[in-house]
This record gives structure tokens, C-alpha cells and sequence, in this order.
């Protein structure tokens, strides 16, 4: 049995993870992208974990071949660490910014709602979170 619709955004999530990290771009939109993308995949295994309890998470292929991107007793620990990826994140930029005595409230608007979605972002996970084992 394949759950390809999570197996496919975990390993799409994933790259481009990896893309971002390796950008290593400090600026206020890359870092909140890239804690976007750790709470993305975090979303994923959430996902996976209340549709298919207690299963792998698998990938079918274009060739036909299944590949495991995740044993099913690796789901929460995977998505607690990428969730807990994502608030450091976003901790590290605010502690960043207060350290460069860069106000929130003098950074862009854009900046500000990314930063503000975030964190409500955060919040919902871990809310929705505790309702799974």
C-alpha cells in the first residue's frame, strides 16, 4: 500500500529544504521560508499520521518501485524535530533582530506578516498536534 499524496509532499517539502539550507540566506523572508518549509514538512508527517495510523509513510514511483520515506514509528519524532526545527527558526531570526536592535515594528510590512504568520502557524501545529499519538 503507498500513501503517495504525503510520501510525494515530504519528498518534495524535503528538497526544497535542502535548497533553502544551502542558500544560507540570513535576511528576514528567507529565514521565515525556510522555517515555513520545516513546519511544512512537520504538516506532512501530521497529516500522514492521522490518515494512515500506524503505517509507513511510502512513495511509488514512476517505475513502479515503492521506496519508504519513513517507518510509521519514526512519524512523531520526525514531526515533533521539524516542528521543533522551525521554532528555533523563528526564535534565533527574533533573537537576531533584537540583538541587531532591529525592531519588529520597524521591519516591512511583508516582513512583519511573515514573521506574525509564523508564529500562528506554530501555535496551530502544536495545537493540532496533540490531538494524534
Amino acid at each position: 500500500m503507498t500513501n503517495g499524496n504525503y510520501g510525494d509532499a515530504l519528498g518534495e517539502f524535503e528538497q526544497v529544504l535542502r535548497l533553502r539550507e544551502e542558500q544560507r540566506d540570513e535576511s528576514v523572508s528567507a529565514q521565515c521560508k525556510l522555517a515555513d518549509t520545516n513546519l511544512q514538512v512537520a504538516f506532512a508527517y501530521l497529516e500522514h499520521s492521522r490518515s494512515n495510523p500506524g503505517a509507513d509513510v511510502l512513495v511509488e514511483s514512476t517505475d513502479g518501485t515503492t521506496t519508504r520515506i519513513a517507518s510509521a514509528s519514526e512519524c512523531r519524532p520526525q514531526l515533533e524535530a521539524y516542528h521543533q526545527r522551525a521554532a528555533t527558526i523563528l526564535k534565533d531570526l527574533i533573537q537576531r533582530l533584537r540583538d541587531q536592535r532591529r525592531p519588529i515594528d520597524n521591519l516591512s510590512d511583508d516582513e512583519k506578516a511573515d514573521i506574525s504568520d509564523l508564529m500562528h502557524e506554530l501555535q496551530r501545529f502544536g495545537q493540532e498536534a496533540d490531538g494524534i499519538e
